[in-house]
This record gives structure tokens, sequence and C-alpha cells, in this order.
């Protein structure tokens, strides 16, 4: 389990495939510590993405926990989908 913490940069959207953000922001891993300003793909489902578009229209942090998986690309399937308070 991983956990990130940061702003989304991006959202991607497209039919066949899951819905996931970018978030920017400091990535913890357990036993390898904090990995600040990491850029990262989240997979999240319909509810989140929905939560995680007005989080992004509205500049606000977000925190995500998941697991953490290697595809070509650092990515992290969300368990958690969190919008933090100001």
């Amino acid at each position: 389990t991983a956990s990130i913490s940061g702003i989304i940069t991006d959202l991607h959207d497209e039919p066949g495939d899951p819905a996931r953000i970018k978030i920017r922001g400091d990535l913890r891993t357990p036993g390898q510590g904090r990995f600040p300003r990491r850029a990262i793909w989240i997979a999240l489902s319909r509810g989140d993405y929905d939560a995680a578009i007005e989080a992004h229209q509205r500049g606000r942090y977000v925190q995500v926990t998941g697991e953490l998986t290697t595809t070509g690309r650092l990515e992290l399937t969300a368990h958690s989908f969190e919008v933090l308070p100001r």
C-alpha cells in the first residue's frame, strides 16, 4: 500500500480505459519512505473521478491510498480518495 497527497495536474477518461488522474505530490511507500514532488497516474472509480474533476477545477489538494504497480509507468490503483480540507 502506498499513498500520495498533492495537486491534480491531469485528467484522463477515454472509452475502454479506466478513469485516471495524475497527481504531483509527496509519495509515501512502506519500507522505502517518502518521495517528494513525484508525479504518478492513479486509476479511480467513476464516483472518485467525478470528485477529482471538481477538485481539479478548484485547485484543491487530494490524498489517495492504494496499490502501487508498474505497467511501463508508475501507477496507483486507488482504494481511497479524499479531497483535503483547505
